[in-house]
């Protein structure tokens, strides 16, 4: 009696360890169990299973929703049924509803930022010019495109109107055109801005005689630079100025005649004071 009692407490742990083992290996429901079931669900797929955790803890379904990088959007509890089929149906529906009701109210992604735009202009600008002997009223067109953060390109263009230069018996009267392209750097504070450039450029002085006989027109060539600041504010797509310009030739020009052996020379340098509005382009509205 005593033998069969033995044999029968062994047979029970056995079948305990055996039913163990089998629990470990093969958990209730499973995950091929649930993707089944998800699978006959109506525009449901496999994706929430792969972000979920399904337990059962004693008659407790517990359902662990996460997010793609693993954080827990939620937990959900029901009461399991007995057999593992029904577990899987009752997961996969919860998971196809759940997660449906987590996308409808999830908010919707942030739009990327918007490329930024390069700043470009166009600019008009009058005043008048100095070279330290006569003053001249003069006019410039400018355009720039910024290149790299507050580091931008430019062209300007500019002219100085005729002055008079004595020369012997009589005059002449000169004007400058200036042509160049250099780098500016250009600095913002709300509405005001500031900017500074160097420029290279290419000078053709126009001398035309007036009182000499015989005397015929001339065009002088060369090379200058020049620097220029600017102070202005921004108004919606609009940039009225203040400019500040002082420039020199590299040759100094000077005016003979075959009759007289008397010369002059041009003034090398120039100061130019002036105001205009540059029409800006690749801005929001201010």
């Amino acid at each position: 009696m005593a033998l069969s009692t033995s044999r029968a407490v062994a047979a029970l742990i056995a079948v305990a360890v055996t039913g163990d083992a089998w629990a470990a290996e093969s958990p209730c429901p499973s995950q091929e169990a649930i993707a089944a079931e998800l699978q006959r669900l109506p525009g449901s797929d496999a994706a929430p299973l792969a972000r979920s955790q399904v337990t059962v803890e004693g008659h407790t379904l517990r359902i662990v929703l996460r997010d793609s990088a693993g954080g827990v959007l939620g937990v959900r509890e029901v009461e399991a049924p007995r057999e593992c089929r029904q577990r899987a149906a009752v997961a996969a529906v919860v998971l196809a509803a759940w997660s449906h009701t987590w996308q409808d109210t999830a908010p919707p992604a942030a739009p990327p930022p918007p490329a930024p735009r390069r700043l470009a202009e166009l600019a008009l600008q009058g005043g008048a010019h100095d070279d330290g002997r006569r003053l001249a009223p003069g006019a410039a067109v400018l355009a720039g495109l910024q290149l790299l953060g507050p580091l931008g390109g430019g062209v300007v263009a500019d002219i100085a109107t005729g002055r008079d230069q004595d020369l012997g018996a009589g005059t002449v009267a000169y004007s400058v055109l200036r042509v160049g392209a250099g780098l500016v750097y250009r600095a913002e504070r709300g509405t005001r801005w500031l900017d500074g450039g160097l420029f290279l450029q290419m000078v053709r002085v126009a001398v035309t005689p007036r009182d000499l006989p015989g005397a015929r027109a001339a065009a002088l060539w060369g090379g200058a630079a020049q620097a220029r600041v600017r102070l202005g504010l921004s108004w919606r797509s609009l940039a009225p100025f203040l400019c500040v310009g002082v420039g020199r030739r590299f040759v100094r020009d000077r005016l003979t005649l075959d009759d007289d052996p008397g010369t002059t020379e041009l003034p090398p340098w120039d100061v130019e004071l002036g105001l205009g509005v540059a029409l800006l382009f690749g801005r929001g509205n201010r």
